[in-house]
């Protein structure tokens, strides 16, 4: 007897290495599987480039 489609794994997380079975939703960006737990130290990772600390304004004297 063949498994469920929801036991099928379909794709590996490409941060954790976790499984992705079939009709479970993911993330793919750049072409990356990136499971839904994973997404939020992705978007760290992906934007720390672009990461400022807010100072408050300079004033002329």
């Amino acid at each position: 007897m063949p498994d469920a489609p929801e036991d099928v794994v379909a794709r590996w997380c490409s941060l954790c290495g976790g499984e992705i079975y079939a009709g479970e939703s993911y993330y793919e960006p750049e072409g990356r599987a990136v499971c839904r737990d994973c997404l939020p130290a992705f978007a760290r990772s992906y934007f720390i480039g672009d990461l400022r600390v807010a100072m408050p304004p300079r004033f002329a004297p």
